[in-house]
């Protein structure tokens, strides 16, 4: 009878070591998603460079046909600069969480300064562009503002790319 409640009485009692097994695995199952999120993250910044290139450029080229033909600002034009400023705005916000969550971020340094400072002064220069733009009456200066400003936009962000040694086509681990 005492073997019997000795085997009851110890089945019943909660071990140690199955808290620490349910923490370890509690902490697995929290770094394979903190993993794939980051994963997704990448994924989603190393995409989303290639709508602002195309965004960046359309409106170059629109601001400097208007600014050659001496045509009218249109809402197309605004609605691109709109368009051009939103996806750059997407793609800072999530390079600035890749900065905080990446285990590459804080260890090599084009990434942790040059990259990230040069990204902020593409930012900055094309949000620049579009809200002076925005408030000038005269057509022409529109125009002139957005192809100057976005053109130095272009040359911070392919400079920067190119200081890093980075592929722009078909790298998928910027």
């Amino acid at each position: 009878m005492t073997n019997k409640r000795s085997k009851i009485s110890l089945l019943s009692k909660p071990k140690k070591r199955s808290k620490v097994r349910n923490f370890g695995k509690a902490m697995l199952i929290l770094n394979l998603n903190l993993l794939t999120m980051y994963i997704g993250l990448l994924h989603t910044h190393s995409s989303v460079r290639y709508l602002v290139l195309i965004m960046l450029l359309i409106v170059i080229g629109k601001s400097l046909l208007g600014l050659v033909s001496k045509k009218p600002f249109e809402k197309i034009d605004n609605v691109f600069s709109l368009i051009l400023l939103i996806v750059t705005h997407i793609q800072f916000l999530v390079g600035l969480i890749l900065y905080f969550v990446s285990p590459r971020a804080g260890s090599e340094r084009y990434f942790k300064f040059e990259h990230a400072f040069g990204m902020l002064l593409a930012v900055i220069l094309i949000t620049v562009a579009r809200t002076t733009s925005k408030k000038m009456t005269d057509d022409s200066s529109k125009f002139k503002r957005l192809t100057y400003l976005n053109v130095l936009a272009l040359v911070v962000i392919l400079g920067t790319l190119l200081m890093g040694h980075l592929k722009i086509i078909g790298n998928t681990n910027m």
